[in-house]
C-alpha cells in the first residue's frame, strides 16, 4: 500500500507494510525474547563474569535484531520525501526510525519497478512495461536519483503499480519539472 500527500513544494510518498498475522507475531516475539531469558536463566551457572558479558551481548543483539524485524512486521513504512532540492529517504518501524538518507541536489530523478517474477532489471513506467506484468507478480518500486538506485523493500500489486505509475508521471512533471511521456 502507498499514500502520496504534496504539501509546500514536497511530495511525501509512503510505502506501508501490510501487518503479518497473530501467529507470524506470536513466533517473533517468542524468538525475540528466548536468548535473553535464556542467558537470565543460565546466570548462575556461568561462572566467569566476562563470559557472562559477552553471552549477553551476543544474545543480546540477536534478540534486538528479532525485535527490530518484528517491529517491521507490524508497523513497518518506508518514507520518501522528493523537493526539487532534495531527496529523503526513511525507514519507520514504528518505536523508532533508521536515519534519513539524504540525496541534495537533485540533477536527476526517475521512479522505475522491478518485477520481482522476472529479471531484476529497472522497468520504466510506461504502458508497454506495466502491460507485461501479470496479475500474480510481486513487483518493488525503485527511485533512481542522481544514478542512484533507492529499492522500495515492500511487494506491490500490479494493481496498484499502475496507480502509481500515473501518479509519479504527474509528481515528475509538477514537482521536478521534468518531461514526461507514456507510451
Amino acid at each position: 500500500m502507498y499514500r502520496i500527500e504534496t504539501k509546500n513544494n514536497k511530495t511525501s510518498i509512503e510505502f506501508t507494510v501490510k501487518p503479518a498475522n497473530f501467529f507470524y507475531r506470536f513466533i517473533l516475539l517468542f524468538f525475540a525474547l528466548a536468548p535473553l531469558l535464556t542467558v537470565i536463566s543460565f546466570n548462575r551457572r556461568i561462572a566467569s563474569p566476562f563470559a557472562l558479558f559477552i553471552i549477553f551481548v551476543a544474545f543480546g543483539m540477536l534478540s534486538l535484531f528479532l525485535f527490530r524485524l518484528l517491529l517491521w512486521n507490524i508497523y513497518g513504512k518506508q518514507l520518501y520525501t522528493i523537493s526539487k532540492a532534495e531527496f529523503t529517504s526513511i525507514n519507520d518501524y514504528g518505536w523508532f526510525k533508521d536515519n534519513p538518507k539524504t540525496i541534495t541536489p537533485i540533477t536527476e530523478f526517475n521512479a522505475v519497478f522491478i518485477d520481482l517474477n522476472k529479471s531484476s532489471e529497472l522497468l520504466e513506467f510506461n504502458e508497454t512495461n506495466l502491460s507485461t506484468v501479470s496479475k500474480k507478480s510481486e513487483c518493488v518500486i525503485a527511485f533512481v536519483v542522481n544514478q542512484e538506485i533507492h529499492q522500495s523493500v515492500i511487494k506491490q500489486n500490479p494493481e496498484s503499480l499502475k496507480k502509481f505509475g500515473s501518479v509519479i508521471s504527474e509528481i515528475k512533471r509538477d514537482i521536478m519539472n521534468l518531461e514526461i511521456s507514456l507510451s
